[in-house]
């Protein structure tokens, strides 16, 4: 993937689209409606429910035909798409060792149209076998004779399910979603005429920025003259906080943007209550872009103690710190930058279309997921994705594949060293390589390597080879996983 290094002060993800055939306003990404820090902390079935927006791009603020999303934080999330801008799956990898992956699955026919979401979580432990404890919560759309979606029908968790119908106005936008049967859960959303959303009920969700438990929250967005988020306005409600006597968090979130439609300065401020203590802070924020105009590094500007919170608790990690500036004060204004790498579909994977895209989707997600196929020399391309949640003494940037070899593939994983590697034991430089299928909800283990001693910023190249050995369906590959040992 070219990169064009374009410096521009800023942040999150805000597209222009239509929002209906009479509308020509921007749609904001629905990552926005939550705070500019937590783009790849939605979870995977709230997506659906946004279906006033033309695909799953213009949702997550996706600029050009991108194929894949990865995060490379230190707890990965891991986004692919179908040609037709529909989302194909969603990963997000959290824990260390043990370490925990939830996954969504999208389930669609011929035409593209959602059927079913699939979830399935589960705990990895060094090589046991994986342990899955918390059930498959499966959401299933029935659709109109217009092609609209009709009824929702979820099933989260054995306490909550129901459904819900969606509720349109004459120019065929969706208004609202009322629940008519067994629990609300999940994302309620209210929408305008214009299709603008104007409410959202969430549960479950966590209570941002004091690192709270989980809530439920209400949010009221009001919007500029482009369509572009201007203000969040809402109240939380963190569960089990009596030992810290809140009972609510009312709060406002307003956006300035850059020239790109992403979020410059985030301006917060709430009170909790019954205390009435009030919280505020601005944020600001620079982006690279590539070529297609997304970003793929965002720096984060605010005081420490605010990006401790935010990093902390909601990223689950710690991440280098550096001091950017001063106040007149002394106080110091810190940065951190996250980064993201993202593919984009060619030309010829384009002309496959949607239709054979959402076939073999629904195929990879039948019972005969325990089957192993031959090895197909085409089954992957020369770059894979890949994801590396634990590795801190290498940066993996690239994982190549140069085909079948040894009963298996050879692949290539460069990168550069992040830390001095020259004393480590060989224990200490010993990583395990997994392998994701689609079809299955775990990780596959394909042994233990050695990669390389080295000094701080050198680069370095590890090869693979045989790394399936017939145990995976290499057909049905979605990304490689490297685990330091």
């Amino acid at each position: 993937m070219k990169r064009k290094q374009t410096l521009v002060g800023l942040l999150c993800i805000v597209l222009f689209s239509s929002c209906s055939q009479k509308s020509e306003q921007f749609q904001p990404s629905v990552l926005l409606f939550l705070e500019p820090t937590e783009e790849h902390l939605w979870s995977g079935e709230h997506f659906s429910d946004f279906v006033n927006y033309k695909n799953d791009w213009l949702k997550m603020g996706l600029k050009g035909t991108v194929k894949s999303v990865a995060y490379s934080t230190r707890h990965p999330v891991h986004w692919t798409f179908l040609p037709n801008g529909m989302l194909n799956s969603v990963d997000f990898i959290h824990g260390d060792n043990p370490y925990e992956i939830d996954s969504w699955r999208y389930v669609r026919n011929k035409e593209g149209q959602l059927l079913q979401t699939v979830y399935d979580s589960q705990l990895i432990i060094g090589n046991k076998k994986p342990r899955e404890f918390r059930g498959n919560p499966i959401d299933e759309i029935t659709y109109k004779e217009d092609g609209k979606p009709d009824i929702r029908s979820y099933f989260q968790f054995k306490s909550v399910s129901g459904q819900k119908q969606y509720q349109y106005n004459e120019d065929g936008i969706c208004i609202a979603m009322p629940v008519f049967k067994g629990k609300e859960a999940g994302c309620d959303l209210r929408c305008d005429n214009q299709g603008r959303v104007t409410q959202i009920s969430l549960s479950k969700v966590r209570i941002p920025t004091h690192g709270l438990t989980r809530g439920d929250r209400i949010i009221y967005p009001s919007y500029d003259e482009k369509g572009r988020i201007a203000c969040l306005t809402g109240t939380s409600f963190p569960k089990n906080m009596e030992a810290y006597n809140i009972d609510s968090i009312r709060y406002t979130s307003s956006y300035e943007y850059n020239e790109q439609n992403d979020v410059a300065i985030w301006h917060y401020t709430d009170t909790v209550y019954p205390q009435q203590t009030v919280n505020t802070f601005d944020m600001s924020f620079n982006y690279i872009y590539d070529e297609q105009g997304n970003w793929i590094e965002k720096e984060m500007i605010a005081f420490p103690g605010v990006l401790k919170t935010l990093m902390n608790r909601l990223y689950y990690g710690d991440y280098p710190v550096k001091t950017v500036s001063e106040n007149a004060d002394g106080t110091p204004l810190c940065a951190i930058v996250l980064k993201r790498d993202i593919d984009y579909f060619t030309s010829d994977e384009l002309k496959e279309g949607p239709a054979s895209s959402a076939a073999s989707t629904s195929e990879k997600n039948s019972p005969k997921e325990e089957q192993v196929s031959t090895p197909n020399a085409s089954a992957l391309g020369d770059d894979v994705p890949f994801s590396s949640p634990n590795i801190d003494a290498w940066k993996v940037e690239k994982v190549r594949c140069n085909g079948l070899k040894n009963g298996g593939y050879e692949f290539v994983i460069s990168g550069k060293f992040v830390k001095d590697c020259t004393g480590y034991s060989m224990s200490e430089s010993t990583v395990t390589i997994a392998v994701k299928e689609k079809n299955r909800k775990a990780v596959t283990s394909a042994g233990a390597y050695f990669f390389p001693r080295g000094k701080k910023g050198e680069p370095f190249t590890v090869t693979v080879v045989g790394a399936y050995d017939g145990m995976c369906n290499i057909n049905d590959f979605e990304f490689l996983v490297i685990l330091q040992g």
